[in-house]
């Protein structure tokens, strides 16, 4: 197991378990902090107790924002579901690791709190809110963090719900714009990782295979209304967490420098700029490594592994 600290920063949608599941097997997880994105934060945070009781785990929970930083909520639960993780009725029945909602402080003043310490990673496949908030609160905090994998953009203006938009850095523009305009070290998975790398068909198989159990079974089930109408089963937000488990799985990465806008039809969008097709590029300014094709029989063997053991 990787022995850095994490913290998982999530909307827990349905995209959001693989990731949450891969990160609970193989990352040392500090705590798990919710925001609201594809659902609001309170049933983000009801998933995540949910994800921990059937992955057997006892990981800290910090709520954290309820809504954009200067924008309306505009969620996604006609692709999640009212619940955010498919409506099944079996996973509705479940009570959650409640418990395990720490109502001490805040998402933003625990990452504050955990990057005091040297050595914290953040894994953040939600709105970026939770961590704009907390550099408002310390504008230093980007020195502090070693490293950001990081769910959101579009690598080729790609967008899933508007030309050049991708949901989770258009739900919060000013978020966005506060964290990839001022972080360094951080490590991007666009929209076009999910497009651009089929799930290969075993692994449909095993996840919504009727004798499934256990993890593996609360993933096909939260999935089992989208797949039956879209016939497909994509990752997501779990390249996140795969590209820390094994940088090796991803065969195609470009270092980039990354901008994020606020103003007009580009609120929400991020643009790169590349060595390869632009004079002013100064590899000094590189902030970002993004991610984009990966070896996907070695991804899918290791995502079945966390979910089956």
């Amino acid at each position: 197991m990787d022995t850095r600290r994490y913290i998982i920063d999530t909307d827990a949608g349905i995209d959001d378990l693989q990731a949450l599941f891969l990160a609970l097997r193989h990352l040392n997880v500090v705590a798990i902090t919710t925001v609201a994105g594809n659902v609001s934060v309170e049933k983000v945070t009801k998933n995540v107790t949910k994800v921990l009781e059937v992955s057997q785990k006892q990981i800290p929970i910090y709520c954290g924002a309820e809504m954009p930083l200067c924008k309306d909520i505009e969620n996604a639960e006609s692709y999640h579901g009212e619940d955010g993780i498919g409506d099944h009725e079996e996973i509705g029945k479940m009570e959650g690791c409640t418990e395990l909602i720490n109502t001490t402080m805040s998402a933003a003043e625990f990452i504050l709190q955990e990057a005091q310490t040297e050595g914290l990673n953040m894994v953040c496949i939600g709105p970026l809110t939770n961590l704009a908030i907390a550099m408002t609160l310390d504008s230093s905090l980007s020195e502090k963090i070693e490293n950001t994998y990081i769910m959101g953009g579009t690598l080729f203006g790609k967008g899933n719900i508007a030309p050049n938009k991708e949901f989770n850095f258009n739900f919060d523009p000013e978020a966005t714009a506060k964290v990839i305009n001022n972080f360094k070290n951080m490590h991007i998975i666009p929209w076009e990782a999910a497009v651009d790398n089929p799930v290969p068909k075993k692994l449909e198989e095993a996840i919504f295979d009727k004798d499934a159990e256990g993890k593996l079974k609360f993933l096909a089930q939260a999935n089992q209304k989208n797949f039956n109408e879209l016939k497909f089963f994509e990752i997501c937000d779990g390249f996140a967490v795969l590209a820390i488990i094994n940088p090796d799985l991803c065969t195609e990465s470009y270092n980039l420098i990354a901008e994020a806008y606020t103003q007009g039809e580009a609120a929400g969008q991020i643009s790169y700029m590349w060595e390869k097709y632009c004079f002013a590029f100064d590899k000094k300014k590189v902030n970002c490594k993004v991610y984009h094709k990966f070896n996907m029989d070695e991804c899918c063997d290791l995502l079945l592994q966390s979910l089956t053991e």
